[in-house]
């Protein structure tokens, strides 16, 4: 057999072995003439590959087929590499380019094992030029494979030095500390000259907290710490250079690599003092992380005395004022420290003290306030400045500083108290069917007595601001919709919308249709390639077979799934436009929405049914659109539909509020107009088929991934078949939840969002999991969305979040919904027992700040906070350790001061004495607490105690509803 036969032969085999074996003892002419087969062979194998997975929409042999030829284009791509010449192969092109996937997938054969066989065996006068590609990609460690066997001398190049910082031991074998053992050069030669280019620390840093978080293991920082000691000349490079990024102008992500990745080469205080003024260049970084690190290692070396006391008061002083609150209190303890060990700088100190008084946290403030008094009699122009400030501190601090100041200003007088009766007489004017539907009746009452008036209850409704929901206008603008949609970009409109599309214009292609879908076609082939989803499984998936379906009507659709969950209910809506795909005459959804929150304009849906003629052809979608009725304007409607024909005439009546036969209709569309006309059901909407995740309270996958952290605990190691020891916990019950968790928050991916959107009228089912919480939180933004006791839980687990605007989010809708009367203290109070009793996600600092801006909001939101606070206190304080009891305190003697409000309830009072002892934070803000009187006349002195201003706002809420 020739060598040209034999080469056939082992890429048709996909033999990559006997490919080396084969190639390694020919000379370059019989490589040369054997080029021309291994290119060739390449291009034949992708353009079958590509031809079997994007031709059309493949099925199982199809992609098996593929795979086959895959395999054979990689050995025919190493075959080429080990005969042609570089200026041969497909040339690199700019993404986007038709021929863009030629280089990529050529370039597949550089992660294989036998290259560096091919290539070493071989060396070709190009070898220079292939490395300088490696190094400048993800193939750095083979370019360095080829340096330590001779092949390759050491390139110098930045792009070289970089890809070591980049991309040096990739894997996880060999490790960075086996490379250097096998080449000490890259510590020696390699990892000096890195540090001379700009980006050579940055890169370092990047590489090694990439490795970290990911994987739980750093590569450049054990090989740092090893090889050179407190002294090395290196070690100093790094840790000067560090010191000197962090003064740049950082975003938060990178300055927390920098300081995490210079915390772990533990640098000694020697180390540390040595480089005082660059510590001092951070404390005014704008990033709160630097100046946090630098607050952090100046404390450390000033409780070591490595700096003079006067240098550290002084470099201290931008801290003082730090957003974060922890920040300030180390940077205040620093100047309390320097003090203690030198008196003589008390006049600097003191300055700074003051300083710091100025902090708009009151922990601060307070804490700030307790530094200066001792000295305040000897320095009256430090008190008369700390007078100035009163106005601007909070309740608590300014009613400390005044009892500390030498000659005691007099408080101001409290504002005049809000005029009720002006209040009260205004509503008493509005009708009394309005003054009921707005609450403003029960808000009467309650404000006559002294106490807060109940939360209002609303029914949701269509916006008047909401932007119109428009059909598609061609297969153009509906192929742009569905790639959306397919990729996971769109929102619930696009769904819609695609939907409709694909119901109103079906077969109905223009001649050009395959040149137009093309894109839409691969992007599907791509989702069949990474997962070929089964219809019903989820969402996206549905809506790629719908796609191919409706290219190939043929397809048909898959089977019908019960209406058991929300996601059902889309699967069996997706499920009746596959099955109409095929119709000569194509008719559009009649539950398209008319507005962005899924509602229909009951007059809008008159007419639709009317062009649709009398027959339900599609029980599911005519459900949905009953269901998304708006309900104003349904009498009108009613009249209008009087002459609609058939059992799509007689369900339209029926819904809108008619006395029409329901009997002999689809069970689905009986179901909703029941449920529309109060009718006795299930529970819930989706109910009208079967509850979802309603057996137990519903966990995230975050909360069951801390419980199996929890249950890990207590488990042993157990060694493994090489003596590793390993923790086997997969057959633990919270992991088994948390991985059905994370599949069920994972393909809701449309399902949440567009339920949402199903029964408007009614939310109460979303917020019984974290997936659907996320799509449905902003609704409660709405006056008109009602607040049942999950979704306010909701809200307030969503202060567990780690990005700061959804922590912001949470804030808002607890403002907004008691501003707009929708909760009150005691919904509040009800809310925060369930969250404290059923979740470990929310700390209690996060549940501090959240109250906390919420009470700044207004004193209504102040009355509201405290009464719920005074109220499930015990629940609160009896979950927390002693240190961490001083947050809650605070905050409630922060509200009740600004009052001047006493605690009474029976069962807090009993619990705030038990923790009066000792001299801790927590014990003198409890005595305090316990102390308080009432600040005056028009503040009642009991539980219920509601100061005349919240009253009046409460009451002018109510007020503001029943005018609009």
């Amino acid at each position: 057999m020739t060598a040209a036969d034999r080469l056939r032969e082992v890429i048709e085999q996909a033999d990559r072995h006997a490919l080396v074996e084969l190639l390694a003892p020919l000379d370059e002419e019989t490589r040369a003439g054997l080029a021309p087969i291994a290119g060739s062979a390449f291009v034949d194998a992708k353009r079958r590959h590509d031809e079997l997975l994007y031709g059309h929409v493949p099925d199982s042999s199809d992609l098996a087929e593929a795979g086959t030829w895959f395999d054979r284009m990689i050995t025919a791509a190493l075959a080429w590499l080990g005969t042609g010449d570089i200026a041969e192969f497909p040339p690199p092109r700019e993404y986007g380019h038709s021929k863009w996937y030629e280089r990529f997938d050529f370039e597949r054969a550089f992660n294989t094992e036998e290259l560096h066989r091919i290539l070493l065996d071989r060396q070709p006068p190009w070898l220079t030029e292939l490395a300088a590609l490696f190094v400048t990609d993800y193939h750095w460690d083979e370019a360095w494979q080829l340096v330590l066997d001779g092949a390759l001398p050491r390139p110098t190049c930045e792009a070289y030095l970089l890809g070591m910082a980049d991309h040096a031991a990739w894997g996880p074998r060999p490790s960075l500390p086996d490379m250097v053992l096998r080449d000490p050069a890259l510590l020696t030669v390699d990892l000096p000259a890195l540090l001379d280019l700009p980006d050579g620390v940055p890169r370092i840093v990047r590489r090694d907290m990439v490795v970290g978080t990911s994987s739980g293991r750093h590569t450049w920082l054990p090989v740092l710490n090893a090889h050179f000691p407190p002294g090395h000349s290196i070690r100093d490079r790094i840790l000067d250079q560090l010191l000197d990024l962090l003064t740049g102008d950082l975003s938060g992500r990178d300055a927390a690599r920098l300081h995490k990745f210079l915390d772990k080469l533990a640098p000694t205080a020697d180390e540390l003092s040595a480089r005082r003024r660059a510590l001092f260049a951070l404390v005014a970084h704008r990033v709160p992380g630097v100046v946090s690190y630098s607050i952090r290692v100046l404390a450390r070396l000033g409780r070591a005395n490595l700096i003079p006391p006067a240098e550290l008061i002084d470099a201290v002083e931008p801290a003082l004022l730090a957003s974060a609150k922890s920040t300030a209190t180390t940077a205040l303890a620093i100047v309390a420290s320097a003090l203690r060990h030198d008196p003589r700088v008390q006049r600097r100190a003191l300055e700074r003290f003051a300083t710091a008084v100025a902090h708009p946290n009151s922990e601060v403030q307070l804490a700030a306030i307790e530094a200066v008094t001792p000295q305040l009699v000897a320095h009256p122009d430090i008190a008369a400045h700390l007078n100035e400030l009163l106005p601007e501190l909070s309740t608590t601090a300014g009613q400390r500083l005044r009892a500390a100041l030498p000659h005691q200003p007099t408080a101001e007088p409290p504002a005049p108290a809000a005029d009720l009766d002006d209040l009260i007489r205004q509503a008493e004017t509005f009708p009394p069917e309005v003054a009921h539907a707005c609450g403003l009746d029960a808000a009467v009452e309650a404000v006559r007595q002294g106490g807060e008036p109940p939360a209002v209850q609303v029914r949701p409704r269509a916006a008047a601001s909401a932007a119109a929901v428009r059909p598609v206008s061609g297969v153009d603008e509906l192929i742009g919709v569905l790639l959306r949609v397919v990729d996971g970009r769109g929102g619930i409109v696009d769904l819609e919308r695609a939907l409709d599309g694909l119901a109103s214009i079906g077969p109905r292609w223009p001649n050009d249709f395959g040149r137009r879908v093309g894109p839409l076609v691969a992007r599907v082939n791509q989702h069949f390639e990474r997962d070929a989803p089964d219809w019903g499984e989820w969402p996206s998936g549905d809506m790629c077979l719908l796609v191919a379906s409706w290219i190939q009507p043929e397809r048909g659709a898959g089977p019908a799934h019960p209406l058991t969950k929300p996601g059902t209910w889309l699967t069996g809506r997706i499920r009746e436009v596959a099955l109409g795909l095929g119709d000569p005459d194509p008719q559009p959804l009649l539950a398209l929405p008319t507005d962005q929150r899924g509602w229909i304009d009951a007059t809008v849906l008159v007419k639709r049914a009317s062009a649709a003629g009398g027959t339900i052809k599609r029980p599911i979608d005519t459900a949905v659109a009953l269901a998304r009725l708006t309900p104003s304007g349904r009498a009108t409607a009613l009249h209008q539909a009087a002459d609609l024909p058939g059992a799509l005439g007689r369900a339209i009546r029926a819904a809108l509020g008619g006395d029409d036969d329901r009997s002999a209709l689809p069970d689905v569309v009986a179901g909703v107009i029941g449920w529309l006309r109060g009718d006795a059901h299930e529970g819930l909407p989706y109910l009208l088929g079967a509850a979802e995740r309603d057996e137990a309270p519903y966990k995230t996958s975050q909360e069951l991934a801390i419980e199996v952290n929890e249950q890990l605990m207590g488990m042993p190691p157990v060694a493994d078949a090489d003596g590793v020891l390993t923790m086997d916990f997969s057959d633990l019950p919270a992991y088994q939840e948390m991985r059905a968790a994370y599949a069920y928050e994972h393909v809701q991916r449309y399902a949440p969002d567009w339920a949402a959107t199903l029964w408007p009228g009614d939310h109460r089912w979303l917020w019984r999991n974290n997936a659907t919480t996320a799509a449905a939180l902003r609704l409660l933004l709405d006056p008109h969305e009602p607040v049942p006791p999950e979704a306010l839980v909701a809200a307030i687990r969503w202060v567990g979040r780690e990005k700061p605007e959804e922590r912001t989010l949470a804030a808002d809708i607890i403002v907004q919904t008691i501003g707009d009367a929708r909760v009150t203290s005691t919904e509040l109070a009800h809310a925060l027992h369930t969250t404290i009793e059923s979740t470990t996600t929310v700390t209690s600092a996060r549940l501090v700040t959240l109250l906390r801006e919420t009470a700044a909001a207004s004193v209504l939101h102040r009355a509201a906070v405290r009464a719920a606070l005074i109220d499930m206190l015990p629940t609160w304080l009896g979950r927390l350790a002693d240190q961490q009891r001083y947050g809650p305190l605070a905050l409630l003697d922060e509200v009740c001061a600004i009052d001047g409000t006493p605690i009474t309830h029976p069962k807090t009072r009993a619990l705030l004495e038990t923790l009066t002892s000792g001299r801790s934070k927590s014990a003198t803000i409890t005595r305090r607490l316990l102390d308080r009187g009432p600040a005056a006349d028009h503040i009642r002195s009991d539980a219920s105690a509601w100061p005349a201003d919240a009253l009046a706002a409460a009451l002018t809420a109510r007020i503001e509803r029943a005018e609009h």
